[in-house]
């Protein structure tokens, strides 16, 4: 095992440990009818054979869940005689041992084994907490696996009330994880698995449908006999558990009888006690309405010999408003997914597919035909992969946890496990708040939970009367005579709400993040006339980034956009220099400068991209080519991932300088690589030569810029959507190569919030890039509190002529006149490179010799005249030659000056002072 993933073991071990021990402490805890259900399973797979697992009816409690489950069930009786033997008897109908409880107790946390399996695999694949700069990953994923491991709806739903879901969700955590992985097949076997374990993860089914199918089958595919093979795969690994599970009963012709077991839709539109649902709103309403035309005759009220609220399972009719069919509850729930599952299908990444698993599970919840209570679980489980990582989902895990956890408390209705329950709540959610809280940065206030505001935090606190009332006051006033079915609910009807609220706020939230594009992951690669869709990671799919690439939704970052935007909707363009926009200087604390260059042939794309970047539509019919150098200034706020959260203001001058101009007049050339900082290459995704060409190119512009400039290289593929011949495999064969970014851009389509994933994706790589250069080991440890600036210039000799030898090192310093304190900086040990500077040696000639000093903008001040100084040094460390100099002052005014510096014997007067 690579050590690299050994303190994960230790992480899960310790957090199943700490769950398992919580979990033995429950053993001796009250069990629902669940637990007698799960018993006569035993008996029957036990001691009946397969053909008549479906027919046994002498328990009410009748095997209704999938094959495969039965087999689960079969297996585990084959342990059941070393407890109790007696639990296997079919006629033992609620059969409830010291043995048979402590035996049935165990086989919940020993299957909870998947689940921690499954939650190292997550950790591996998500790399939870890799995106926090302030708390260490592993603290990270401790708390991580902790609060999936003790999760409380689990934990009272198994390990108290009695079932399985533990061991399910594992199994859906493990289909995840193979899918962050790129193991498509091994993912769809995994779920399909699930399905033929409990047929209730239906609910989740069409985003792995959209999902696999889009992701696998045609974006792997780059042709139509690719597409065949691999949607015959996937068919394969989807069907062979069905098989194996269903294959005997069809065999048999039993498979009508499993599937009425399966799917009985007789037990009515809401289950004994009303999860807290739309339907529960629904059912509300039409009593309301029931009461007020009977006392008021404004509506007709139906007769009917059926109570909502008598506890009992049974199909029951709306007096009022219209009754409920399976099929209205079907048809709602798709056209309530079509929204999300649409956007999977544009955007395909896997941070939108764990977005959108988790919006058809809420949505099948809130509109699904006889929805229990617990299968608020399919929701929160998955929502908690995203909450540590992702401020806004953590806001919604956070309600929907407490909302969702809450709702599950008529399962627990005897006295001493009550206080149980109010505890393991009250721990579990103090623990999600106060972690979530630190891990986000936000630790509440007097009236604010962390993340929370003012209004959602007042509805977590009125949970604390109505728990008062539903626990103690219904009974001690006894209410409980009169309306025994108040409790359940008025718990369902309040958590209804917020349940409602939280599915309506995540939709927002992937709607909002729809086009922020940042990171391209792969296209569709077909040759047909059919334009294709690009598919995308959003910024949380990235590596740990050092900016907040959230924070440009913000309020505080509108206003900034809405200073810096032109009259012209959507734009960010600027062609004059002397614009400077005004902005708060509440918000607002530095400005930098860089350069972007864009290279490539005549139509490949380049001034689409600047458009694209600009928010704007390009016309592929009225393209003309570049002539001379058009550059554009765009105005970009950004804010850093530190303690203080700065915002700087990015100000990106892109030079998109036309090829025959830059052909014919060597000195356009030249000017565009001066002071640069990055160079975008840009190439149609319809020039195969044109892609082939790259490398070559790449190489003469790093041998054209001056060897003291260390820039960014990109490399946009653009017309993707359109006649393209690349492939992804070139793309990645490129990247992996060449060790250089290769991003997708589609030339027809372009929105505000697609140039804002790649104007945060550019300002990610320079800001990064100034890092590297000023502070070895910055990356390794939170972004340094200042942002460094650069002085450029060359050395030259007193004579024309200097000698340099092989090992003799060059050392320029920034000094403070007043202080004469000099700052070292050392210069590479001639002819190695290295990565601020290098000195080339072509012959005996060196001179002059280009530097860069990097320092420290905010250490500066106006009112001081600074210094270079310039040694160059022999293999032993003496001094040979040296030179001083002053320089202007080195502030905002002046950022890129050109020093030149003239060196010679130490004797020769600093006539360069």
């Amino acid at each position: 095992m690579d050590i690299r993933n050994y303190y994960k073991v230790i992480v899960v071990t310790l957090s199943f440990t700490i769950g398992a021990i919580i979990k033995l402490a429950l053993l001796p805890c009250y069990h629902s009818t669940d637990f007698e259900v799960h018993r006569n399973w035993l008996a029957v797979t036990h001691s009946l054979p397969l053909n008549q697992w479906y027919y046994e009816n002498r328990s009410e409690w009748t095997l209704d869940y999938p094959p495969l489950f039965a087999h689960f069930e079969y297996g585990l009786s084959k342990l059941a005689p070393y407890f109790d033997s007696a639990m296997l008897d079919i006629n033992n109908l609620n059969y409830a041992s010291g043995k048979t409880k402590l035996f049935q107790r165990l086989t919940v946390i020993g299957s909870e084994i998947i689940l921690a399996i499954a939650i190292f695999s997550l950790l591996k694949s998500m790399q939870i907490g890799r995106k926090n700069h302030d708390i260490p990953m592993p603290i990270i994923q401790l708390l991580f696996a902790l609060s999936l491991l003790n999760n409380f709806g689990l934990m009272l739903v198994d390990n108290i009330h009695f079932q399985y879901n533990g061991f399910l969700l594992g199994i859906l955590l493990l289909s995840i994880s193979c899918m962050y992985q790129n193991q498509y097949l091994m993912s769809a076997i995994w779920f399909s698995t699930l399905l033929n374990l409990k047929h209730i993860f239906l609910y989740i089914a069409p985003a792995y449908i959209v999902y696999l199918f889009y992701a696998f089958c045609i974006r792997q595919s780059s042709n139509w006999k690719r597409f065949i093979v691999n949607l015959i795969a996937l068919g394969i690994a989807t069907i062979v558990p069905f098989i194996l599970s269903f294959g005997p009963f069809i065999l048999m012709n039993q498979l009508p009888q499993v599937l009425s077991r399966l799917f009985p839709f007789k037990r009515g539109l809401c289950h004994a006690y009303w999860a807290p649902n739309v339907w529960a709103l629904y059912n509300v309403l039409d009593k309301g309405l029931t009461t007020i035309g009977r006392y008021t005759r404004l509506f007709q009220v139906r007769s009917t010999s059926v109570s909502m609220t008598s506890g009992l399972v049974q199909d029951i009719e709306h007096q009022v408003l219209p009754s409920i069919t399976p099929a209205v509850t079907f048809i709602l729930t798709i056209v309530f997914m079509m929204p999300s599952l649409f956007r999977l299908f544009r955007r395909c990444s896997k941070r939108t597919f764990l977005e959108t698993i988790i919006l058809c599970a809420l949505t099948s919840f809130l509109f699904g035909w006889h929805v229990h209570e617990k299968a608020i679980l399919i929701s929160i489980i998955p929502l908690s992969l995203l909450a540590f990582d992702s401020r806004e989902h953590a806001r919604y895990f956070l309600l929907l946890s407490t909302f969702g956890g809450f709702s599950l408390f008529p399962l627990i209705f005897t006295g001493p496990e009550s206080l149980i329950k109010i505890g393991l709540f009250v721990g579990y959610t103090t623990f999600l708040f106060y972690t979530l809280g630190e891990i986000h940065g936000d630790h509440g206030s007097t009236f604010n939970l962390p993340l929370l505001n003012r209004l959602e935090t007042f509805s977590i606190v009125l949970l604390i009367p109505l728990c008062v009332y539903v626990e103690c006051l219904h009974t001690i006033l006894h209410i409980d005579r009169i309306l025994p079915f108040l409790p359940l609910l008025l718990i369902s009807i309040y958590c209804s709400f917020f349940i409602v609220y939280c599915w309506i706020r995540l939709h927002a939230i992937e709607a909002h993040q729809e086009d922020e594009l940042t990171i391209v992951e792969s296209t569709v690669k077909l040759n047909s006339r059919k334009k294709t869709t690009m598919t995308t990671l959003i910024a949380d799919d990235r590596p740990a980034t050092l900016l907040d690439h959230q924070w440009i939704n913000s309020d505080q970052a509108l206003e900034c956009l809405k200073a810096i935007k032109e009259r012209t909707e959507n734009q960010l363009r600027d062609f004059s220099l002397l614009f400077n926009p005004t902005l708060p200087h509440s918000i607002v604390t530095k400005q930098y400068r860089y350069k972007i260059l864009l290279v490539g042939k005549t139509g490949c794309g380049k001034t689409s991209v600047v458009r694209a970047l600009m928010g704007k539509e390009f016309s592929t019919l009225n393209s003309q080519p570049t002539l001379g150098i058009q550059t554009t200034n765009i105005y970009w706020p950004v804010r850093v991932n530190q303690s203080t959260k700065p915002v700087f203001m990015f100000r990106l001058d892109f030079w998109d300088v036309g090829h025959t101009s830059s052909t014919r007049f060597d000195y356009i050339d030249k000017d565009s690589v001066d002071s640069l900082d990055m160079i975008i290459f840009v190439v149609s995704a319809a020039d195969r030569e044109g892609f082939n060409e790259l490398p070559r190119l790449i190489e003469e512009k790093q041998n054209q810029c001056s060897p003291s400039r260390r820039f960014v290289s990109l490399v946009f593929i653009t017309k993707f959507d359109q006649y393209p011949v690349l492939t992804e495999n070139d793309a990645n064969e490129f990247q992996a190569r060449y060790n250089i970014s290769v991003y997708l851009l589609s030339n027809a389509y372009s929105t505000m919030r697609l140039a804002t994933g790649y104007l945060n994706l550019i300002s990610e790589k320079l800001y990064r890039r100034d890092l590297e250069l000023t502070e070895p080991g910055a990356l390794q440890r939170q972004a340094s509190e200042m942002v460094r600036r650069s002085l450029c210039g060359v050395i030259e000799s007193s004579n024309g002529r200097c000698l340099l030898e092989v090992g003799d090192a060059v050392i320029v310093t920034l000094c403070d006149t007043t202080l004469w304190e000099w700052t070292r900086m050392d210069f590479p040990h001639i002819p190695q490179r290295h990565v601020i500077s290098s000195i080339r040696l072509d012959d005996c000639d060196y001179f002059p010799i280009p530097f860069t000093i990097y320092y420290n903008y905010e250490e500066i001040d106006e009112t001081l005249c600074y210094g270079i100084r310039c040694d160059i040094l022999d293999k032993t460390k003496e001094i040979k030659y040296s030179s001083e100099r002053f320089v202007p002052v080195l502030t905002d005014s002046y950022p890129k000056t050109n020093i030149n510096i003239i060196v010679g014997p130490r004797n020769i007067p600093l006539n360069s002072l």
